[in-house]
């Protein structure tokens, strides 16, 4: 494993103290010109003003989980003024993100490795079935559904593709980790993750984890240095406690154009590709970038964060359980028979309340109403009825969670095909999230290229599927044919320096589309291979006019398809020349025959040059 890298998790050698020059900021200074401490230091304060700067964020993060959660009572600033009143929660929010999430993942991305130019071709086709093997090492699915939830309940997600030398026995894979978007600090007013002077992962790790991956013992936690900092959590700021818990700051940072990284354990610098002089290069990975891809829903100006559905909802959502909260109210108060009684009538009230008893004697009195008379709550007017209704479907309306989205077709539609068209029809919102998924998704599978080709040095084995299903093929594979290599213009004996040369590498484009795991997508794509086989599009003698039609079409398999009907109409003029050969040959035999002369009649000499 090259040095370059040394991703948090990774065993971290010890560093030694150099000269300190704190006045200077890490993109004016040259990497070294700071000490431990003052590192230290400076990368505590710093965290600590990022953290500061993004409390109402956090709030925020926070509220939104509540409302995940069905707590949203919790987030009310006024409340009933009826002691114990009832506090409905009516889940909207919670059914249009179940509804989301269920849509996302079945159109979960895949990807295609194309070559941007011929060299590059048999590189993208060992790369496209070696990606998904590290997908599927990294359990992808399940943290592809953990940010699905976070981009849809918090309007963004962070995701972090690391490499973890100490994976593999040893011989290192590539990590895509999900950042909890609570500990992922950021300068404040930028929109681009490039342009943050610095990036910061902040966590509460149990020190006995640190201290089986450091080796140190003593990570006191200064007061005065961390004063700023907490470890953010849904149930409010939880303070790390110095007998179980440590604060770790993983740091990413510029140093003169190359990026860096350190981390700090508690009060202590633990490591630092700045001040490690046993690295190879001077920047933390190759492509020189922060290792990290973050996924919006809707953006949010001069900022990195994102913000979701629920962000959207809420104020509805808040006027609908109201609204239950009043119905809930006048609907127990109905319930629940009260009456007033004159002060100083003789009346029971204990066998007033005791419905079980079937008389209750009053005092004497011209009329009962003059003693005793029932208190009848107003009705709930219809129209706060229709008006929570309208409410209800105004969440529906602005969510695009409507009834062909979440699979209700009504109206007796039955096709398949029917039933797709209806589903794409209302899912305009769908596919304009997905768009900015699989552009992050993109962005991943090129820094996993980039990890490859940067940390694949050593033979690998991978297994690749072959035509015949349950067989495979296992390869070995290094970034051998990855790496920058110098190509010389002129052959020469000797080579200096100052010879000329081009520095060329494959490079590729990524095609990213959904696996369509949804039934009525496969039902749909059923019936149409079935309606393309009855209109004869697999005739050869149609090929020409399947071709005309497929020009006027578009859906998936579409190039599959017009690859069949071209071999099928090959293969059919393969055999109809190979038909007009035999009749040549069958022609050609029969002119033969009767060309020969009929053989001698017996007992007349041969003729010659005929054998007999």
């Amino acid at each position: 494993m090259s040095e370059q890298s040394r991703p948090p998790n990774q065993e971290i050698p010890k560093i030694e103290e150099k000269e300190t020059k704190t006045s200077e900021s890490q993109r004016g200074r040259s990497a070294g010109e700071i000490s431990e401490e003052a590192l230290m230091i400076d990368t505590i304060e710093k965290a600590g003003e990022y953290f500061a700067a993004q409390s109402p964020l956090r709030q925020r993060l926070k509220k939104n989980e509540r409302y995940y959660s069905t707590l949203q009572w919790d987030e009310y600033s006024s409340k009933s003024n009826v002691e114990k009143a009832p506090e409905p929660t009516s889940n909207y929010i919670f059914s249009v993100l179940l509804d989301r999430h269920a849509d996302m993942m079945d159109n979960m991305p895949t990807q295609n490795i194309l070559p941007r130019d011929e060299s590059a071709v048999e590189e993208a086709g060992k790369l496209k079935n070696i990606i998904p093997r590290v997908f599927e090492i990294n359990e992808y699915h399940e943290t592809y559904s953990d940010k699905i939830w976070d981009i849809i309940k918090q309007g963004y997600a962070i995701e972090g593709v690391l490499f973890d030398p100490t994976a593999d026995n040893s011989l290192g894979e590539i990590a895509i980790r999900l950042i909890d978007p609570m500990g992922f600090l950021w300068q404040p007013g930028v929109s681009r993750l490039q342009d943050s002077e610095n990036i910061f992962v902040i966590s509460n790790v149990p020190k006995h984890k640190i201290m089986s991956e450091t080796g140190e013992d003593d990570f006191t936690n200064d007061k005065n240095k961390i004063k700023s900092i907490s470890y953010p959590s849904i149930d409010g700021e939880v303070k790390f406690d110095d007998t179980d818990n440590v604060l770790v700051i993983d740091r990413y940072y510029y140093v003169d154009g190359e990026l860096n990284f350190c981390k700090v354990v508690g009060n202590k610098l633990v490591y630092s590709t700045e001040l490690d002089d046993s690295k190879e290069f001077d920047c933390l990975y190759a492509d020189n970038k922060y290792p990290f891809i973050i996924t919006t829903l809707w953006k949010v100006k001069n900022s990195l964060a994102g913000f979701g559905f629920v962000d959207v909802l809420e104020k509805i959502q808040i006027y609908v359980d109201k609204t239950d909260q009043a119905i809930s109210i006048n609907t127990a108060m109905h319930a629940m028979s009260r009456y007033l009684i004159r002060d100083g009538v003789a009346i029971n009230e204990e066998d007033l309340k005791d419905w079980s008893i079937p008389f209750v004697k009053i005092g004497q009195s011209n009329r009962i109403t003059d003693v005793i008379k029932d208190i009848r709550p107003t009705e709930m007017p219809q129209y706060v009825i229709g008006h929570r209704k309208s409410k209800i479907d105004e969440m529906k309306e602005i969510s695009g969670s409507n009834e062909f989205s979440r699979g209700e077709t009504g109206g007796g539609v039955t096709a398949a095909a029917a039933i797709k068209a209806l589903q794409e029809a209302g899912n305009k919102i769908s596919r304009d999230i997905l768009k900015g998924i699989y552009h992050s998704h993109k962005l991943l599978v090129y820094k996993i290229i980039e990890r490859i080709r940067e940390f694949y040095s050593e033979p690998r084995t991978f297994r690749i599927p072959t035509d015949e299903p349950d067989k495979f093929q296992f390869i070995e594979y290094t970034n051998e044919n990855l790496i920058e290599k110098r190509i010389y213009r002129e052959e020469k004996a000797e080579y200096t320096d100052e010879d000329q040369f081009t520095i060329e590498r494959p490079e590729f484009d990524i095609m990213v589309e959904a696996e369509k795991v949804n039934p009525f997508s496969q039902m749909a794509n059923n019936e149409l291979a079935i309606t393309l086989y009855q209109l004869g599009f697999f005739n050869p003698d149609r090929a020409v006019e399947a071709r005309a039609a497929l020009t006027m079409m578009d859906f998936e398999q579409i190039e599959q398809i017009r690859n069949i009907i071209d071999k099928e109409d090959q293969r059919a003029q393969m055999m109809e020349r190979l038909a007009e050969k035999i009749q040549m040959l069958e022609r050609g035999m029969q002119g033969m025959a009767q060309q020969q002369p009929a053989p001698p009649q017996p007992g007349e000499p041969p003729m010659p040059g005929i054998e007999q």
